[in-house]
């Protein structure tokens, strides 16, 4: 028999975990809200992270498995964590994009007001500085998922930085 279990906090949000794969129960997690995410490797409920949990919307979703016969637990913590450490990592992150895309503004603005004094050490460095901050969202966006609000800020952020610098647009 397959066990869905539905948990929520306020670092993952509500998060649905399947005993085994079963294509109908996807598909009734998907009709009340549920999308699957390759981070938890999981369905989960875009946009609960933060927010307290929402007995209508789940219970809807829990009442019609039960009613087809499927075994379905919920693990309820609405408490607020001393520290959230995704949030902690977000806003390091996004800093970290603010820093880049002033950084390649100057870089533009030195382009055009002095070219003739940056050397190529100089551009290669900036552009390493760009490239490592690209990589750290990455690194993030694969284990929280792309579908965050603030992995795509973040990700339109270090696009800017990144076509600043002189790199081909990703």
């Amino acid at each position: 028999m397959i066990t869905t279990t539905i948990t929520h906090d306020k670092v993952n949000g509500t998060v649905a975990r399947l005993s085994d794969s079963h294509r109908w129960v996807g598909s009734t997690l998907e009709r009340y809200g549920f999308t699957w995410s390759r981070a938890h490797q999981a369905y989960i409920l875009p946009g609960t992270r933060t927010w307290a949990f929402d007995p209508y919307r789940v219970g809807r979703a829990t009442h019609q498995l039960r009613r087809n016969g499927f075994t379905v637990r919920v693990d309820v913590d609405n408490t607020t964590p001393e520290a959230d450490p995704i949030a902690d990592e977000l806003d390091r992150l996004l800093d970290i994009a603010y820093t880049a895309q002033r950084l390649g503004a100057a870089f533009q603005r030195d382009q055009r007001d002095r070219a003739d004094e940056i050397t190529e050490r100089h551009r290669i460095e900036v552009q390493g500085a760009v490239t490592a901050a690209c990589d750290r969202l990455y690194r993030l966006a694969e284990r929280l998922g792309w579908d965050l609000p603030e992995i795509l800020h973040i990700n339109f952020v270090l696009n800017d930085a990144w076509v600043a610098v002189g790199l081909p647009p990703f």
